[in-house]
């Protein structure tokens, strides 16, 4: 189904009738923010002030993309400032499904003037809070967003633990003892994708404690390429024969990524020193 066509009250009406798992809902969503009419502003601004909590968590879910850095689109420094105003605002919504979808936009687009209010979300009893705010994190470079990672990466909810442990594994530039201990903590975590974030966290930061566990991750079940990753960071010749060994795995022979990621850590390790 084309939505270019659709009026902007049109993809509104579709999108509000269905649910935010729901692809189609997603699609709307796109279609409203390739929108171009000139009411633009206007009405996202009239509609952020709903009743309808949908309809608030629906205009910060439109925004939280609206005009990245890089669109070749029209006024696009309004449309940063009127996603900044409505990210805020949807922080301080009273309805939690907006406070939501305005952390998850935190993480596409970064206002550090928020972060005090973000953090606010980090003892939410609702995981998909904590969740939203561990996803947004690892894009803000201040000790405090740092130290609100490390505590994540601690959650109860997998989902919180997994995506606090990738963002300062691989979307933060900050490093320093208290990182690399938590990092080193997660690679022990019974969830594969996380041990492996944290593995390639303190390979990137060149911490030699990991050597073990990453040739532990290499020569065991294959869960993903988290470790052949980490191998390639650290470039390390000892890391050969495990590296070697993985080419003839059914699910690295059956998938081009893996082959391909699999090949580049052999290149990396085979140009690195040894122990």
């Amino acid at each position: 189904m084309s939505l270019a066509s659709k009026t902007a009250r049109s993809l509104i009406g579709m999108a509000l009738q269905h649910d935010e798992d729901d692809d189609a809902y997603w699609e709307c969503v796109t279609a409203l923010r390739q929108y171009r009419g000139r009411d633009q502003g206007s009405w996202l601004r009239r509609h952020a002030q709903s009743r309808n909590w949908r309809m608030r968590t629906l205009v910060v879910n439109i925004l939280c993309q609206l005009a990245m850095p890089g669109a070749k689109l029209p006024h696009q420094a309004a449309e940063v400032e009127l996603a900044k105003e409505m990210l805020g605002r949807g922080l301080r919504d009273s309805h939690w499904r907006v406070n939501e979808a305005s952390l998850f936009g935190l993480g596409h687009r970064e206002f550090p003037e928020y972060l005090p209010q973000m953090l606010a979300f980090l003892d939410s009893s609702r995981a998909t809070l904590r969740h939203g705010l561990a996803f947004a994190l690892g894009r803000y470079p201040q000790p405090e967003a740092a130290e609100a990672l490390l505590r994540l990466m601690q959650d109860e909810a997998r989902d919180v633990r997994n995506w606090a442990t990738f963002g300062l594994a691989s979307l933060s530039e900050q490093d320093g003892p208290a990182i690399r201990d938590g990092l080193l903590a997660a690679s022990g975590d019974a969830d594969p994708e996380i041990r492996g974030e944290a593995l390639i966290g303190l390979a990137r930061r060149g911490d030699e404690r990991v050597r073990e566990r990453v040739m532990q991750e290499l020569q065991g079940e294959f869960h993903g390429s988290w470790a052949i990753d980490a191998a390639a960071a650290l470039a390390d010749q000892g890391f050969l024969p495990a590296l070697e060994a993985l080419k003839t795995h059914p699910e690295i022979l059956a998938d081009g990524y893996f082959s391909s990621v699999l090949a580049d850590a052999i290149a990396a390790c085979a140009r690195g020193g040894n122990d």
